[in-house]
C-alpha cells in the first residue's frame, strides 16, 4: 500500500513546513523518523527522488534507519529511547516505521500491546512528542468493503490510546490509486472524518497527492477479475479495427459491446454512464 513512502512523505512534510499530500497543512516541527524495515540505501534512493519537490531545507530532519547488525520484532523501543537521548530530541515529532517490527511482543496480545503503548506513552511525555505510529491491517479473508477501525492489527487496545486514525488501502481500480479515510479524531474536528477520498500515488515524484472524495467506497475493494467494465474494455482491446481508429461514439462503441454484456449498455445513457465511470477511473 506505501506505507512507509506516506512515513517519508510525512517526515519531509513535517521538517519542511509544505503541506502533506499538496491538501494539508502542517505544522513545521523537528521530525525524528525510525525505520526498521529499510536499510539506508533504500531510503537515499528514495530520498533523492522526493526531496527536490519541496521547497525548504530539512535541517530538522534526522532518519534512523534499520542496523544490518540488529533484526526486527527485538526490543527497538530501547534503541528509540536511546536515540531520543543522544541527539536532545524533544518537542517534535517521532516517526515510527512500522510498530509490528519495532517490538517483539505480539500485538494481538492485549497484555503485550498495552506493555508497549505503556512505553510510548512514557516517552511521549518524557520528550514532549507527537508520535506517528505506522501499523498494519489484519490480513483476514473477511470481504472488505470499506475501511474501519477494526481491519488494524492490536484493535481497540490500540484505537482507544491513540489520538487519530488514518488509514490508507489499495485500490482495485488503478495500481496508482489508494483509498484513505480518517477513522478516528480526538480532540478537534474535520469535515472529512468518515469520509473517504482518494489518494494519488505519482511515480515520477514518488509521492502522493490527495484526490476527490470517494462516493462508492466499495467498488475500490472488488477484484478487477471480476468486474464487468473491465471485462469491456479487455474485449475491445482484441478488435484490431478498433485499435486502429480509438476515436468513437456511442453508437460505434455499441458494435463492439460483448454479447453477455450488450444488456447492461444497450441504451445511451447507459453508455453515458459507463463511459463517466471508466474515465474517472482513469482510462
Amino acid at each position: 500500500v506505501g506505507k512507509s513512502w506516506i512515513g517519508l512523505q510525512i517526515a519531509l512534510s513535517v521538517s519542511n513546513g509544505q503541506e502533506l499530500f499538496k491538501a494539508f497543512k502542517v505544522s513545521r516541527r523537528p521530525v525524528l523518523l525510525v525505520q526498521f524495515e529499510m536499510n539506508n540505501g533504500g531510503i537515499s534512493s528514495r530520498l533523492k527522488k522526493m526531496m527536490p519537490h519541496f521547497k525548504n531545507s530539512f535541517n530538522d530532519l534526522l532518519i534512523v534507519a534499520k542496523d544490518g547488525r540488529d533484526g526486527v520484532f527485538i526490543d527497538n523501543w530501547k534503541r528509540i529511547e536511546n536515540t531520543l537521548i543522544e541527539n536532545d530530541f524533544r518537542d517534535g515529532v517521532l516517526i515510527v516505521d512500522n510498530l509490528y517490527t519495532s517490538t517483539e511482543k505480539n500485538l494481538s496480545q492485549n497484555e503485550e500491546l498495552t506493555t508497549v503503548l505503556s512505553i510510548i506513552d512514557r516517552l511521549r511525555n518524557q520528550f514532549n512528542l507527537s508520535i506517528i505510529l505506522i501499523a498494519h491491517h489484519n490480513k483476514d479473508r473477511e470481504v472488505v468493503t470499506s475501511l474501519n477501525k477494526n481491519q488494524i492489527t492490536g484493535g481497540k487496545t490500540l484505537t482507544n490510546f491513540v489520538n487519530n486514525v488514518l488509514q490508507i488501502a489499495e485500490s482495485s481500480v488503478s495500481n496508482d490509486l489508494r483509498v484513505a479515510k480518517i477513522t478516528k479524531i480526538r480532540d478537534a474536528d474535520s469535515e472529512l472524518r468518515n469520509i473517504p477520498f482518494k489518494l494519488h500515488f505519482e511515480p515520477e515524484m514518488c509521492i502522493f497527492t490527495k484526490g476527490s472524495i470517494i462516493m462508492n467506497e466499495a467498488i475500490h475493494f472488488i477484484e478487477t477479475k471480476k468486474r464487468w467494465e473491465i471485462e469491456v474494455i479487455k474485449e475491445l482491446a482484441n478488435y484490431n479495427e478498433w485499435i486502429n481508429n480509438p476515436e468513437f461514439d456511442r453508437e460505434r462503441l455499441s458494435h463492439f459491446i460483448p454479447e453477455e454484456h450488450q444488456i447492461r449498455l444497450h441504451h445511451p445513457t447507459q453508455i453515458t454512464r459507463y463511459l463517466h465511470k471508466i474515465t474517472s477511473w482513469g482510462l
